[in-house]
């Protein structure tokens, strides 16, 4: 559905602003440690392999209290 291509996740911060960003390959995760805890909005753009227009995309995440986020590559 969306290609095997990498995205860059993006987790903000609700409250403080703060951006946490990383690259995620295709068909694999990755874990944002030590992010401060709070609620954050997260949002996703594919990186290469497109013609025109970048998919993207973004959800609410819920509050975090263990300092990880978890992001995943879309399928």
């Amino acid at each position: 559905m969306y290609g095997s291509d990498p995205y860059i996740f993006t987790a903000t911060n609700k409250t403080t602003g703060t951006v946490y960003k990383t690259t995620v390959s295709a068909n694999s995760n990755k874990t944002l440690s030590n992010c401060e805890t709070g609620s954050y909005t997260v949002s996703y753009e594919q990186a290469s392999g497109y013609l025109i227009y970048a998919t993207t995309g973004s959800w609410d995440a819920a509050t975090l209290d263990d300092g990880y986020i978890r992001t995943y590559t879309l399928k």
